[in-house]
């Protein structure tokens, strides 16, 4: 379980440390802050597949040079570094755990080895658990398409059972694709654990009994069986709030022993519903070994953080709310009693 990270270079931060995380962790902070960045430092420092993670990550942003012919489109690199220029055109990210190895991911750009015919400059990453580097070529208008490369460790992975790659689940602010969804929620029917997302659901809405992806039925988004009605309705009926709970719940049962990052986690929830996703989300991290790390702009949200420990659900080691303030080089640290004393007497910890 990380307890400390370590910034330097990436987007927004020049330098920051986080310190004193648990196994629940709410980052807060103002618009532009850095809270999304955040998560994105987490993800790639603890991804098995770097690359994959990095195209993500760029392509979610639109950080694509869309004005080019062919496909894939190259990424556009600039804004990974402090500063947005090249001027510093390398970044590191550290996360320390007691009793394991530090995780480093470390991103760079570094001119040819002469030789003729190649780009001019290359973009590097280089994390511990590949113990290599892999370099793509950077293109004139400064792009670079990241073809993955196979490690052993992700050969390993292909010839497994298939399923979500081991490392991290990034759940962004508009919840993940249905393509990836529907791939979470096979691999839990083939293991043997969709019940457990059924259960949640059902704890969330007790008319919920049954829920699957039908092909042949509608856009084939996912459906619902609710109680006292013959057919199943499309998910969507319930609003966009029971596809963020199916995409919540589906990742909080499938994130065994990896890390979860939850984007806005408060997004489509009504403020009653905040605290129930929190005890869920408390259970599955203590049932299979995962720490989650989420962000909001709500007090509610807060509120309902700070509840696991006044309810006695969760002890004050195990909860922390960091609040990233621009600028500054360290995060801004409560514990889940210090965060409970500050909600209690209405002090404005965002």
């Amino acid at each position: 379980m990380i307890q400390k990270l370590e910034i330097e270079g990436y987007r927004c931060f020049e330098k920051l440390t986080v310190e004193g995380l648990g196994r629940l962790n709410l980052i807060v902070g103002e618009n532009n802050s850095g809270k999304t960045s955040l998560l994105e430092a987490i993800q790639l420092v603890t991804s098995s597949k770097p690359e994959d993670d990095l195209k993500q990550i760029l392509a979610s942003r639109g950080e694509v040079h869309r004005f080019t012919s062919g496909e894939p489109k190259p990424l556009d690199l600039q804004s990974l570094f402090w500063g947005r220029t090249f001027q510093n055109p390398n970044f590191q990210i550290r996360a320390s755990s007691s009793g394991t190895e530090d995780q480093t991911f470390r991103a760079r750009i570094v001119g040819s080895d002469s030789i003729v015919g190649d780009p001019p400059y290359s973009f590097e990453i280089e994390t511990d658990k590949r113990k290599e580097k892999t370099r793509f070529a950077i293109h004139r208008n400064g792009g670079v398409i990241l073809n993955s490369k196979p490690a052993f460790s992700d050969l390993l992975e292909q010839l497994s059972p298939p399923g979500i790659p081991m490392g991290t689940l990034f759940i962004p602010s508009n919840s993940i694709p249905v393509a990836l969804l529907k791939i979470l929620w096979q691999t839990l029917r083939v293991e043997g654990f969709d019940d457990g997302v059924l259960q949640i659901l059902h704890e969330f809405d007790s008319d919920i009994e049954k829920f699957d992806f039908l092909p042949d039925i509608g856009d084939g988004n996912g459906h619902i069986k609710l109680k006292g009605i013959s057919k199943w309705v499309p998910l969507g009926t319930l609003g966009d709030g029971a596809f963020r709970l199916l995409a919540l719940s589906c990742a909080a049962v499938q994130s065994r022993g990896v890390v979860l990052l939850v984007d806005e986690i408060d997004t489509a929830f009504h403020y009653k519903a905040l605290f129930k996703v929190w005890k869920m989300l408390n259970r599955f991290a203590l049932n299979s070994d995962t720490q989650i790390f989420a962000t909001t702009h709500s007090h509610d949200c807060i509120e309902a953080f700070a509840r696991l420990v006044r309810d006695g659900i969760a002890s004050s080691g195990d909860l922390s709310l960091q609040r990233v303030v621009k600028g500054k080089s360290h995060a801004v640290t409560y514990s889940g009693d210090a965060l409970l004393g500050a909600v209690k007497f209405d002090y404005e910890v965002r």
